[in-house]
């Protein structure tokens, strides 16, 4: 692998993104005409909070490489963080039309179609990529949450309650579990798994939101004064491992499933050479997001 590749993919998985930008800047000097490069800025970008910047670095990977099946995978994700399903949606389409055996492509698409209100088609889509890897956590994720979202409260159980057990030290399948719980009024059940993701993740924002949320259903006195910045600090007390956060501050990230996804929007963990794992969470109102992965 090239070395220059070595030290950006080490610094984004370390979470150092401006260093990781300037380094692909440099790189970018030798060979303006790297796509894998441009993607990699993209991805940089989006987890510096700056999505429009992001999308034009993505697009250029796509003049670039037009068959690049990865980059039309980030330009979706891109577009899902810039509340652009639609646009969204066919990027995917043609990420799939390049690669149409990634399960966690169809995860995005089963995503972007929940985004625009088509349930059925996002679940048929999650299942399609469960076909391919029964065992994809991304869609299985996803599709815990659509599941309660769409009444079917007995599967959204079975699910979330199945990904725990595959993984009873993964944050976000605490969060899955609180959001399915939260979904069937189970505030104390949600505000005991949320309160876990956070002892995993201190700064999980997504646990943070949903931790909010079950307060909330457990005492509606708590959710009004919640409204209020000095009140709204979590008491570390009780909840030893969460940060303190100002109900301004969570309200302005509060779950919102036209929203973007977790471990958080700012998390990246690399996979196998040459691909990585993009992290964003969607929230909801009573959802949460799951990590996407690269080719």
């Amino acid at each position: 692998m090239d070395l220059r590749y070595a030290k950006i993919k080490l610094l984004i998985d370390q979470s150092r993104f401006p260093e990781a930008e300037a380094a692909i800047r440099e790189h970018l000097a030798e060979e303006i005409d790297d796509a894998y490069a441009f993607v990699l800025l993209a991805i940089s970008q989006l987890r510096q909070n700056r999505p429009r910047q992001a999308e034009e670095a993505a697009r250029q990977a796509i003049s670039l490489e037009p068959d690049s099946d990865f980059a039309f995978y980030i330009l979706a994700a891109i577009l899902l963080e810039r509340k652009k399903p639609k646009e969204g949606l066919t990027a995917i389409r043609e990420a799939l039309k390049l690669d149409p055996y990634d399960a966690e492509y169809f995860a995005l698409q089963g995503r972007l179609l929940f985004d625009l209100s088509k349930q059925k088609e996002a679940l048929e889509s999650l299942d399609a990529g469960l076909a391919l890897d029964p065992e994809n956590e991304t869609c299985r994720f996803f599709r815990s949450i659509i599941l309660g979202k769409m009444g079917r409260e007995e599967e959204a159980d079975q699910e979330s309650v199945s990904l725990l057990s595959d993984g009873p030290e993964d944050a976000d399948n605490h969060c899955a579990r609180g959001w399915v719980l939260l979904q069937a009024g189970d505030g104390t059940g949600a505000e005991r798994h949320f309160v876990e993701a956070l002892r995993i993740t201190p700064e999980n924002a997504d646990a943070r939101m949903g931790l909010v949320q079950a307060l909330k259903l457990k005492n509606p006195l708590a959710g009004w004064l919640l409204r209020f910045p000095l009140v709204g600090r979590v008491v570390r007390s009780r909840h030893g491992s969460v940060a303190e956060h100002s109900a301004t501050e969570l309200r302005s990230r509060a779950p919102d499933p036209r929203r973007k996804r977790s471990k958080g929007p700012h998390l990246l963990c690399l996979r196998d050479d040459p691909g990585f794992r993009a992290s964003f969470q969607p929230g909801a109102d009573d959802h949460q997001d799951r990590s996407l992965r690269s080719e």
